[in-house]
């Protein structure tokens, strides 16, 4: 019934409006610009300071993005790289993110956010009219249960298996197959995918945390940014384990004397 879609730039309405309910989407949020319904999440990945830029669309907000070393680590051949917005021309200028501008803006050359924008969710066809952006939002792609079944199966010792579903993935980005490798190489490389095939779609940090990765990728992401003076960056002082658990919204422990708050988060013991 799933397959993948053979472009990966197809999956996202910005560059493709036929992209809704395709043959690799399982679940995905439903937003219309006709029935006024607006993906919010549109303006969060934005590359300008809350202008509209025509044939761009609407409401592209510089709040957050992905990261500059996220970005970074993506083969220049990976077309996965296509969904980042790194330039554009506006009002006769052009604006160029850089990374070198360390997140700092406007850089050097105009670029007006801290990191590049993602066009997963930009609607360049209909929200600059409407100001209704109605890209929708994927919950799960046929991509993240290939990469599902590739981390089970190799956890389970399949690693010829747990590869070829891994490989399907990867080539589709246009990359060469990847070789044979020990499970918890393996096991790495399959993390590492998931992060760029799902940046921005709210996965990375659920893989971190349940993998145990979180606390020291954190301290390292941290570490690192601090020492070459990224925007913003500073010492982490909470080091978040596996075992982090949410607080319960203090109006439902409120309203239901039998629940019991969830007990505080300790740090992490990579301090």
């Amino acid at each position: 019934v799933y397959s993948l879609v053979s472009n990966y730039s197809d999956l996202w309405y910005a560059f493709n409006i036929n992209a809704k309910n395709n043959q690799e989407s399982i679940f995905e949020l439903q937003f219309s610009a006709e029935a006024k319904q607006a993906n919010w999440c549109h303006q969060m990945f934005g590359f300008a300071n809350s202008f509209t830029i025509p044939g761009y669309g609407y409401m592209f907000y510089h709040r957050f993005g992905p990261s500059i070393y996220a970005w970074e680590s993506y083969d220049k051949k990976d077309a996965r790289r296509d969904a980042f917005v790194t330039e554009f021309f506006y009002n006769g200028t052009k604006y160029e993110f850089l990374a070198s501008d360390n997140g700092f803006y406007p850089g050097k050359k105009n670029w007006v956010s801290a990191t590049p924008g993602n066009a997963k969710f930009y609607d360049y066809q209909t929200s600059a009219d409407l100001k209704c952006p109605s890209a929708n939002i994927y919950m799960l792609r046929y991509s993240e249960v290939l990469l599902n079944y590739a981390e089970a199966k190799n956890k389970l010792g399949s690693s010829d298996e747990a590869l070829d579903k891994l490989n399907m993935v990867h080539q589709r980005a246009g990359l060469p197959a990847l070789d044979n490798m020990g499970q918890d190489k393996l096991d790495e490389a399959i993390f590492q995918e998931r992060g760029w095939e799902f940046i921005g779609e709210a996965k990375l940090y659920y893989d971190e945390l349940r993998t145990d990765r979180l606390g020291k990728r954190l301290k390292e992401f941290m570490k690192r940014g601090v020492a070459e003076g990224m925007y913003l960056f500073q010492e982490l002082q909470f080091v978040p384990q596996k075992s982090f658990l949410w607080k319960i919204p203090q109006s439902d422990v409120d309203s239901n004397p039998a629940l019991e708050q969830n007990p505080d988060n300790l740090s992490g013991p990579l301090n």
